[in-house]
C-alpha cells in the first residue's frame, strides 16, 4: 500500500504545509519504506499506480506545493522491499496556492490510461482536467499537457479523478474553486475528449463533501465508491453491467437494481451507443497513439546521443498534441 503524507499545522493562525513524502506499507499495515525527495515530492496530494508487470510498477504523484507531477519507477521483488529505479518530473505548471478553506489547492486527482499511455490530471486551481501523453515512458517534463476539460458550468474545483470501465473520466467537485451553491458536492463525468456526460449529487449538505473516488470492475459487476466528507463515510454501490442494453439514443446504461446512486446519472459502464464524431475522434486518437509509440525508440536513441535534444523532443510532442487537438475539434464541429 502507498500512502501520501503532507503534514500541516496552524502556527499563529497561519496554515503551514510541509513537503512530506510517501509511506509504503505491507499487507499488515507495517511501514517498509519512507520515500521523500525535497525536489520531486513536494506535498503528495494524490497518486495512481500503473502495474507494469509482476515485479515492476509506476507511481504517478501529484504535488500540491509545486504544481507538478512526478513518476516513480519501482522494482518490487517477490517478498522483498520495493526499490526505487528512478524519479522523473513529467508535468508542471498547474496552479497551486494555500487556501483558507481547503488548506491548499493544486493538482490533485490522477487517472492513467495504460492503453494510450495517457495520464489525466485534475487541476483544482485551474478548474480543468489535462491529458499528459507518453506518461509512462517520457524522460522530460511535458508541461501541463493537453487541456481536455474546461467546463465552468459543471466543473467546480475537481479533486479525485478516476477512469470508468467505459473509458470516461469521473471527477469529484471539491467546491473550493468556481463554487456553485446550486451544484454542490457533485460527481461529474466526461468522455476523454471533454464531452459532458452527466453528474450526480453525492451529498445535499454543505459544500466540500465530495472527495475520494474508486471504481472496480469484477466480472459483470461494477463497484463504485465515493468518500463523503460531510458524513465521514465511504458510499459504495454495486450494479450489474452484463446483458443490458441502453435505451435507444441515450448512450447510457440503465439503472441497476440498486434503488439510488450515481448509476442513475453517470454511465460508469461500456456503452453500445456512440456518436459518429466520437467514433471518428477515437480513430484519430488511435492513429496518433500508434505514431507516438513508433517514435519512442527513436526518442530514446536521440536522447542517448545528446540529452540536450530533450527540449526539441518536448517541443515536437507539444506540436503533435496541438495538431491532434485541432483535428478532433474540427470533427466535433462537423
Amino acid at each position: 500500500m502507498l500512502v501520501g503524507s503532507t503534514p500541516a499545522a496552524t502556527i499563529n493562525g497561519v496554515n503551514t504545509v510541509n513537503n512530506g513524502g510517501l509511506l509504503i506499507l505491507d499487507s499488515n499495515g507495517n511501514e517498509v519504506m519512507d520515500l521523500s525527495d525535497s525536489a520531486l515530492l513536494q506535498g503528495p496530494w494524490d497518486l495512481t499506480i500503473h502495474n507494469v508487470d509482476a515485479t515492476h510498477a509506476q507511481v504517478f504523484v501529484s504535488n500540491v506545493l509545486s504544481g507538478t507531477v512526478t513518476r516513480i519507477d519501482l522494482t518490487i521483488p517477490k517478498g522483498g522491499t520495493p526499490e526505487v529505479d528512478s524519479e522523473t518530473q513529467i508535468a508542471s505548471g498547474y496552479s497551486h496556492r494555500t487556501d483558507p478553506n481547503a488548506l491548499v489547492v493544486g493538482p490533485t486527482g490522477l487517472a492513467f490510461d495504460a492503453k494510450t499511455d495517457t495520464l489525466y490530471v485534475a487541476s483544482t486551481g485551474d478548474n480543468a482536467i489535462y491529458a499528459v501523453k507518453n506518461a509512462a515512458v517520457t524522460n522530460s517534463d511535458q508541461g501541463r499537457g493537453q487541456s481536455v476539460v474546461e467546463d465552468p458550468q459543471h466543473l467546480h474545483g475537481p479533486l479525485a479523478l478516476i477512469l470508468a470501465p467505459n473509458g470516461d473520466l469521473i471527477a469529484s467537485n471539491g467546491d473550493a474553486v468556481n463554487a456553485d451553491p446550486k451544484q454542490s458536492n457533485e460527481l461529474v463525468e466526461y468522455t476523454k475528449y471533454g464531452q459532458f456526460v452527466g453528474q450526480f449529487q453525492l451529498d445535499s449538505g454543505v459544500p466540500g463533501a465530495a472527495f475520494g473516488l474508486a471504481v472496480q470492475k469484477v466480472g459483470d459487476q461494477v463497484r463504485f465508491a465515493a468518500v463523503d466528507d460531510n458524513t465521514n463515510k465511504v458510499e459504495v454501490w454495486t450494479f450489474q453491467t452484463a446483458d443490458q442494453s441502453p435505451p435507444p439514443g441515450s448512450g447510457h446504461m440503465p439503472s441497476s437494481p440498486v434503488p439510488s446512486g450515481p448509476q442513475a446519472s453517470l454511465s460508469l459502464a461500456p456503452s453500445s451507443s456512440m456518436s459518429p464524431s466520437d467514433a471518428l475522434a477515437q480513430q484519430v486518437d488511435a492513429i496518433f497513439q500508434a505514431y507516438n509509440q513508433a517514435l519512442h525508440a527513436l526518442e530514446s536513441n536521440l536522447l542517448a546521443i545528446d540529452p540536450q535534444l530533450s527540449s526539441l523532443v518536448s517541443m515536437y510532442n507539444a506540436d503533435l498534441e496541438a495538431v491532434e487537438t485541432m483535428i478532433v475539434n474540427i470533427i466535433r464541429e462537423v
